[in-house]
């Protein structure tokens, strides 16, 4: 997902010597930032079907799948594509799953066993990854301040979590 945890997942891919990542979204802005950040390839899930995104991953990396995948999307739909990304050997990172979502289908067999696949959920993080997080905020300030798209007086605190809610922002800074 090109939202916050994707733009700062994408920076950290390419500061760790990734040489493709690919990112899929649907808010054209969010996704425009993420090749700001250095996606290499963005995919709009929302002009393409869910086969032509396979399709299109396959072709981006000579036919072998997503050596790791990063969900941050949070949504069921985004974990379930998103393990038929990975490639033989592939491992998969769930950090945008933050509440109870319920049961995901997922062709465990296909998509993980045969593929030898990791799976590996990421719940809280602790301090050094707080440091490493505000490190990368350092170094890239005035990429990572661009998705501070509106301020809203703390009054507004409802309005700014509807605006989020339908992605119109991707983060709303309260002001008080």
């Amino acid at each position: 997902g090109p939202g916050p945890l994707g733009i700062y997942g994408v920076l950290f891919a390419r500061e760790a010597g990734a040489k493709t990542i690919i990112v899929v979204g649907g808010t054209p802005e969010r996704l425009a930032l993420c090749r700001e950040a250095g996606a290499t390839h963005v995919i709009n899930r929302c002009q393409t079907q869910e086969a032509e995104r396979l399709d299109l991953i396959r072709e981006i990396t000579g036919g072998q799948g997503v050596d790791v995948v990063y969900e941050m999307a949070g949504t069921p739909e985004a974990v379930r594509e998103g393990v038929g990304y990975l490639a033989p050997g592939g491992t998969y990172v769930s950090a945008g799953i933050a509440v109870d979502t319920g049961e995901i289908p997922v062709n465990w067999f296909r998509d993980v066993v045969r593929k030898n696949a990791r799976i590996q959920g990421v719940w809280v993080g602790d301090g050094k990854n707080t440091w490493q997080a505000l490190e990368v905020y350092r170094r890239h300030k005035p990429l990572l301040d661009k998705m501070i798209s509106h301020r809203l007086p703390l009054t507004e605190t409802h309005k700014a979590l509807q605006m989020m809610e339908r992605k119109e922002v991707i983060k709303a800074l309260l002001i008080p």
